[in-house]
């Protein structure tokens, strides 16, 4: 099967990209190129939003055929926007307000004017920020932006049933330090979906690399799935293969493993 993989979706943090060093790794990239070469299509497959893909290498984002941001609710095609699915507009005013109002900070990001937290900010949230993507959202109230990420950073489980009472439907997934909503229907598997169907691939024919517990459902819809050795153990267990640690050449491992390079 690994003869006829037709394409490969990417996590980014922590999968592809190195974020303590701020680098895809050489070996992953040498990688990209030899994929590219054979003719087989690679796709960013991500929970970034928009915002978060500023200082992330623009040489290496103009090598993909496509890039899934916001954990599906965006797909673009160099630089053009092929697909948007955003929250309900009085969905995500409510939960917004509920967060504000109970000292809840949260994230809401538009698909082009930005992310903004809304009225709370926290100094461990603000961390997150600087490691992983070298940004930091501005702050402002919510005055009704189309919204295509929401994310609430307050993990435990009586935050998590009231705010997903106020978005039925959502997908909802905890990354332990932050709760990361995506609309009805939504998620990376989803995102994979809908990219065969337009670069016209057979999902039999893919193969699909992450970390995260957001990367479950982008495994379960590829043939042949990998979580690099710094995964998650629930990640692992859901993977067809676990390989090294991205910072230890995990992506290259894999894919020699597989004799795709």
């Amino acid at each position: 099967m690994t003869n006829t993989i037709e394409a490969v979706f990417f996590d980014l943090d922590g999968t592809l990209f190195e974020n303590k060093n701020q680098v895809v790794p050489p070996s992953a990239l040498e990688c990209l190129y030899q994929l590219k070469e054979k003719g087989i299509k690679i796709i960013i497959c991500s929970s970034r939003a928009p915002e978060e893909m500023e200082h992330f290498p623009r040489e290496v984002y103009d090598l993909f055929d496509l890039v899934v941001q916001s954990g599906g609710t965006i797909i673009l095609e160099k630089g053009e926007v092929l697909r948007k699915i955003p929250f309900v507009h009085s969905q995500i005013k409510q939960v917004i307000a509920y967060c504000d109002q109970h000292e809840i900070v949260c994230r809401y990001s538009t698909p082009s004017q930005g992310g903004y937290f809304s009225k709370y900010k926290r100094d461990d949230v603000d961390g997150i920020f600087a490691y992983l993507y070298h940004t930091m959202p501005g702050q402002k109230p919510y005055e009704d932006e189309e919204v295509t990420g929401f994310y609430a950073y307050q993990t435990d489980d009586d935050t998590k049933a009231a705010l997903a009472a106020l978005i039925p439907d959502a997908n909802i997934i905890n990354l332990r330090r932050v709760l990361e909503f995506t609309p009805k229907g939504v998620n990376k598997g989803s995102a994979m979906a809908w990219c065969c169907e337009y670069l016209k691939v057979d999902p039999n024919h893919t193969m699909a690399f992450g970390d995260g517990y957001n990367d479950i459902p982008l495994f379960e819809k590829a043939a042949l799935s990998v979580a690099v050795g710094n995964a998650r153990e629930e990640v692992q267990k859901a993977a067809d293969f676990v390989s090294k640690r991205n910072d230890e050449d995990g992506i290259r491992y894999a894919l020699k493993h597989f004799g795709l390079v």
